[in-house]
């Protein structure tokens, strides 16, 4: 994992043809099966998606992140702010900026390179939790498109 004061990247390879793998970062039945339980998407410069997740130790509380794409290059670029609105962070919405590179090595083979950026990220523990949930995720969608392929 590197990191900057308030950054991180992660690098993960998924053997998947690039146009599902990209496909399933911007489509809410993708979305669905390897990240948030509901998806809500409009993937296009300045459409705004929401995705929720009910807390695995307490299905009440609700994980809910917000954002606008600012670019996207189909199999190529995505960008995005991330707004985390709670419960971790009670009445407060914690924004960032999420990146991700899509570069065919390859073929079939998929190298993401996922930037997140932002205060919230300023301590290496908040890093650390942050980088985890990166790669439990890229797991899961790793799953996904390798079903597809």
């Amino acid at each position: 994992m590197a990191s900057s004061t308030n950054a991180l990247t992660v690098r993960y390879t998924i053997h998947a043809p690039i146009q599902e793998v990209f496909a399933a970062w911007i489509t809410p039945q993708l979305l669905q099966r390897w990240g948030p339980e509901r998806a809500v998407v409009d993937a296009k410069v300045g459409g705004q998606f929401r995705f929720e997740t009910r807390a695995e130790d307490n299905p009440k509380e609700l994980h809910v992140v917000t954002g606008e794409y600012k670019q996207l290059e189909p199999a190529h670029l995505l960008v995005q702010t991330w707004v985390y609105e709670g419960p971790m962070a009670p009445g407060t919405k914690v924004e960032t900026l999420v990146t991700v590179n899509f570069a065919e090595v390859a073929p079939r083979i998929v190298e993401l390179l996922v930037t997140e950026e932002g205060p919230s990220l300023a301590d290496e523990e908040s890093r650390e939790t942050a980088h985890e949930a990166w790669m439990e995720a890229l797991k899961m969608l790793e799953i996904v498109c390798s079903a597809k392929g």
